[in-house]
């Protein structure tokens, strides 16, 4: 050997090539530098669950180059803010290209907006200097670069798409679902079998190899149908369930049990979700939201959505005292129907007035009555309490229009067109129940109190929910109100 060659071979290796040698090794550290690239802003913060996750990615990763048989694809639950989707969907398709730069991956969201967020992350992770410095090989292709899409120079593709997408044509060594639920629509049925049907009907079959092939699907628990409960309930031998509750005070929830002695004094991420921040998560989720998104935990439907002892009773006196001497402003809130038969629902009305962030009821109505009389019977009740600033809010379908039209012609009311939006009425209504839990709904003493509190509290099981939307457009009001509005005297 030549004396310069042998030199040359006797030099320690550099920094730069001991830091590629330990990123082929170890996912973990590779992620962990990954980071700091990703998040410059951001002060990491480690925990036993982000190595556990890493590894079993890399023991994925290393089966699938030796084209060894699957034993089972992967379920993930796992609180939101546990860097879930940077671990598995960004970061690892990335590492896996430095080291095996043919794989194959089809990504999917439960949005295309975030499905391509996702996807231009660990775009702009394989294009950064930190990884062309240490993996120089790992090159995109220029004509087949965008966000919905990418290739690499070496046959690599990461496809992404939305839950409902096509993937026609597409075949991957991976298929990644990361949140196949918008966590804001788990209620809706429809949202959850299409969901569920997508996932096997469509994507399930896009594996390029059945036998060695992987399907991971990361999420938190949103409903009991949702596509882990769909999953887990229809084949659980099929799926490798791992299940990382936000505590341990259901051990039997965490999967694998060995899991369990990762919790310290109880709590998964002592740093990020310590007791105090998990209470203001339960205020803030509602109790049902708390224990899906945090104790990973499906709640089974019992009976009604809203409870009798969530809503704070309240004397006239009182509700008087609470108003520091000054009169409120009354909103009225309508969701109107078309017609008087007894078979059909009522014109739902709700008057309640704002202090701070609490929503105080002074009446709920269901009247059925023909438009002529409905509008007769508005102009007779409501001006006792209605002042030059308060705002008739009435849900713009098509009898709310007619409403709308002839209140602004017949009076000088403000009247507001409000709209339901795309959600089911369950939805909406499933949207106002972490506000109700919390105390922050009182209702204002009087007759009307039991047959309201009969109607909310069946619902969504009851024959009728004449006012159900009527009082969720005055809880969603509170967000854009002020502090307190005043106005003539009650």
């Amino acid at each position: 050997m030549p004396r310069k060659k042998k030199e040359e071979a006797l030099l320690p290796p550099s920094p730069l090539e001991v830091n590629r040698a330990i990123y082929k090794q170890s996912f973990y550290q590779f992620y962990k530098d990954a980071f700091k690239v990703l998040e410059p802003n951001t002060d990491y913060q480690d925990n036993w669950h982000v190595k556990y996750l890493c590894d079993v990615l890399q023991e994925e990763t290393e089966r699938i180059a030796r084209k060894e048989t699957k034993q089972r694809d992967i379920i993930i639950n796992i609180p939101f803010r546990s860097s879930k989707s940077l671990i598995c969907t960004v970061v690892w398709p990335a590492w896996v290209w430095c080291k095996y730069p043919t794989m194959k991956f089809i990504a999917a969201s439960y949005s295309n907006d975030l499905s391509l967020e996702l996807a231009t992350k660990s775009r702009d992770l394989l294009q950064s200097d930190w990884l062309l410095e240490h993996f120089p090989d790992v090159q995109l292709k220029k004509d087949n670069n965008n966000k919905s899409g990418f290739e690499n120079t070496k046959t690599g593709v990461r496809v992404s798409t939305s839950v409902g997408g096509t993937v026609t044509g597409k075949g991957a060594d991976v298929i990644l679902i990361d949140d196949p639920i918008d966590p804001r629509r788990a209620s809706s049925e429809v949202e959850i079998k299409n969901a569920n049907d997508w996932y096997n009907g469509t994507v399930y079959s896009r594996l390029n190899n059945f036998r060695t092939g992987v399907r991971i699907i990361i999420m938190q628990r949103l409903h009991e149908n949702d596509l882990s409960g769909h999953l887990l309930k229809k084949n659980p031998e099929g799926y490798r369930h791992i299940c990382i509750p936000a505590t341990d005070e259901d051990p039997r929830n965490i999967k694998p049990v060995e899991l369990r002695e990762k919790y310290v004094d109880g709590l998964f991420w002592p740093d990020r979700f310590t007791r105090a921040e998990l209470l203001n998560f339960k205020s803030s989720l509602g109790s049902k939201g708390y224990s899906q998104q945090l104790m990973q935990r499906a709640v089974e439907s019992e009976g009604g959505m809203f409870k009798r002892d969530w809503f704070k009773n309240i004397s006239a006196e009182d509700f008087r005292s609470r108003c520091d001497g000054k009169a409120p402003v009354f909103n009225v809130f309508i969701d109107s129907a078309e017609t008087d038969k007894k078979d059909n629902d009522a014109t739902g009305i709700v008057l309640a007035a704002t202090i701070g962030a609490d929503l105080y009821i002074k009446e709920v109505i269901a009247e059925r009555k023909v438009f002529t009389d409905l509008i007769r019977f508005l102009k007779e009740w409501l001006p006792k309490y209605l002042s030059s600033t308060s705002k008739v809010h009435i849900e713009g379908k098509s009898s709310g229009k007619s409403l709308i039209s002839q209140l602004k012609a017949e009076t000088s009311w403000n009247v507001v067109e409000v709209q339901p939006g795309r959600d089911a009425k369950v939805v909406r209504a499933e949207s106002v129940t972490p506000m109700v839990e919390g105390g922050r709904v009182f209702l204002i003493e009087g007759d009307w109190i039991e047959d309201f509190l009969e109607e909310i509290c069946s619902f969504p099981l009851a024959a009728h929910d004449d006012t159900v939307d009527a009082f969720v457009y005055a809880c969603k009001h509170i967000k854009s109100s002020s502090s307190f509005w005043y106005g003539s005297p009650w």
